[in-house]
């Protein structure tokens, strides 16, 4: 586990207060642990998302995909992005009320990403996407 003291990008900015997650130990754990998630990026007229693996430093998500298709391109344009991971453990039903909860934990990342080309061998060249961490929220519910 990470015992280092919690990043000042990391904010405590969930709609719900009782759901915030502040240990910094195990969100940086469940990083390692995870490799992939959403990334989000400025399109017109809508937001472009898409699902990607990365591995996380803890200062900034690294990614790599085509430097010629949609997500590059729009980096390029605009460096700034969301990146979204999350995990749920578990489901709690009310047949009284005919509803349902999601137990889960979520970490929303809002990043200024640098794409460089990395040429990968054989003539081929992919994009290298550093996405440096600006803010940092992280949700945690454990029951209804």
């Amino acid at each position: 586990m990470d015992e280092r003291a919690a990043p000042a990008f990391l904010t405590s900015d969930a709609r719900r207060a009782r759901y915030t997650w502040t240990s910094w130990a195990e969100i940086a754990t469940f990083l390692a642990e995870h490799r992939s998630g959403t990334i989000a990026v400025h399109d017109t007229p809508w937001p472009y998302a898409v699902g990607m693996s990365f591995v996380f430093d803890g200062a900034a998500f690294h990614l790599r995909f085509s430097r010629t298709g949609k997500l590059a391109t729009a980096l390029r344009a605009d460096p700034h992005c969301t990146i979204t991971v999350y995990e749920v453990f578990g489901i709690d039903e009310d047949p009284a009320h005919d509803t349902r909860s999601v137990r889960y934990r979520s970490i929303v990342a809002r990043c200024e990403a640098e794409v460089r080309d990395h040429d990968i061998g054989e003539g081929r060249t992919i994009a290298a996407v550093t996405a440096r961490v600006i803010s940092m929220s992280a949700k945690e519910r454990r029951s209804a």
